[in-house]
């Protein structure tokens, strides 16, 4: 079952266990299930120093072998083609916002001016790792059924419409996390009278998609996706009468958090990270 495409590659889980496939300019998508004659071997890619390792990524997946090809059968071809539609999409922009179109809706990155800009400013990997714009999306969304539903469904038809985008993004493990969140949220708000804490839900959504994928513990995208929320949560009352103040103050609390991230991935510090992320937060909320 192919569950992540790329241009020259694509991943597949075969009875469990997950395998790298190269495949230039390939026609395959998610959700594909194929047949494929080959040899397993172990991965191996040239890394240079600082540069990024890509054997590192996929071992953090889960994704310990490559699949030396001799001979694929398409069994089922998944007739939503979800990496086409997004490829389709992107090309109806110019190369610099398609650049943030796709950073921002699918974590795509091309080498645009802008994407360069982005990264050397350590901005692209906050602009796509926190999910922050599909909650955006969600508030925009049930302001905008309110006006003629009530809480309670306006709800319900917000976070449907947030599902039926998802499924372009899969396998984007922040949206899911969001996806996962506002449905219990729902369910504990509406149903369950809110019995539930949100340390509580957020935690139990944790362990459950661990026990989903255990290799989601290695990731960045894990990590910081469930350990900013509760450090927000758990700092919201830090200097509640000034709201600048706590405001400024949750910020540096999140950048000394995210600083171990920043140095592994880029293996250096950008001194104006920190405020760049303030001012450009609710920029990109707008683009998005």
């Amino acid at each position: 079952l192919v569950y992540t495409t790329s241009d020259n590659y694509f991943l597949l889980n075969s009875g469990g266990e997950r395998l790298y496939v190269y495949a230039k300019n390939h026609s395959y998508d998610i959700g594909d299930i194929l047949t494929i004659e080959g040899e397993k071997e172990e991965l191996d890619f040239v890394t240079l120093e600082s540069a990024f390792n890509f054997k590192s990524y996929l071992n953090k997946r889960g994704v310990y072998h490559s699949l030396k090809t001799k001979k694929v059968k398409v069994n089922f071809h998944n007739f939503i083609r979800i990496h086409e539609r997004r490829e389709k999409l992107l090309s109806m922009f110019d190369k610099e916002s398609r650049s943030i179109v796709g950073a921002i809706l699918f974590s795509d990155g091309d080498d645009s001016e802008l994407s360069t800009s982005l990264r050397e400013l350590h901005l692209a990997r906050f602009l796509a790792a926190s999910g922050i714009f599909i909650s955006a999306f969600h508030f925009v969304l049930k302001y905008i059924f309110k006006l003629f539903l009530k809480d309670k469904y306006a709800d319900i038809v917000s976070i449907s419409l947030l599902i039926l985008y998802s499924v372009f993004t899969f396998p984007r493990f922040s949206v899911i996390k969001v996806m996962l969140l506002l449905i219990i949220r729902w369910i504990n708000k509406y149903l369950l009278k809110d019995k539930f804490s949100y340390l509580t839900i957020i935690g139990s959504l944790g362990i459950f998609c661990l026990l989903m994928n255990h290799h989601l513990a290695k990731q960045d995208g894990f990590i910081l996706g469930f350990l900013i929320p509760i450090i927000m949560y758990l700092c919201r009352y830090i200097g509640s009468n000034n709201k600048l103040k706590s405001k400024v103050f949750r910020y540096l609390i999140i950048y000394l958090f995210f600083l171990p991230f920043e140095v592994n991935y880029y293996n250096k510090i950008v001194i104006l990270s920190l405020p760049l992320q303030i001012i450009s937060t609710p920029l990109f909320m707008v683009i998005g």
